[in-house]
C-alpha cells in the first residue's frame, strides 16, 4: 500500500483525495468507495477527477497506472519531492506525474 504521507507530498493531494484514492488502489469502484466513506457519488467523482488533474491524468485506468508505475519510496523534504516530480514528469511524460 502507497503511504498516505508520501501521496499527499508527491502530488500535493487532500487528505479526502489521498482516502478515495487508497481505496481507488485497493480495487474498489468509485461507487463503492462513496459509500464507504459516507458521500455521494459524485461527490467522490469530482474528487476523482480533482486528483486526476493534480496527476496530470485523465481516466481511472491511467491514474490507477501511473501510481503504479511512480517511485513513491522517495524520503526527503516535500519540495525535494516535488522537484523530482517535476524532474520525472519532464523526462518520462508517460509517467503521468504533476509538476507542483
Amino acid at each position: 500500500m502507497v503511504p498516505e504521507s508520501l501521496l499527499t507530498i508527491a502530488y500535493d493531494l487532500t487528505a479526502a483525495k489521498v482516502r478515495l484514492v487508497l481505496r481507488l488502489l485497493s480495487g474498489r469502484s468509485p461507487r463503492v468507495i462513496a459509500t464507504t466513506l459516507g458521500v455521494t457519488y459524485e461527490t467522490a467523482r469530482s474528487t476523482l477527477k480533482a486528483a486526476f488533474h493534480k496527476t496530470s491524468t485523465h481516466r481511472q485506468s491511467e491514474f490507477v497506472a501511473m501510481l503504479a508505475r511512480a517511485d513513491l519510496s522517495f524520503e526527503g523534504t516535500a519540495e525535494e519531492a516535488r522537484t523530482r516530480r517535476s524532474r520525472e514528469s519532464r523526462d518520462h511524460p508517460q509517467l503521468g506525474a504533476a509538476a507542483t
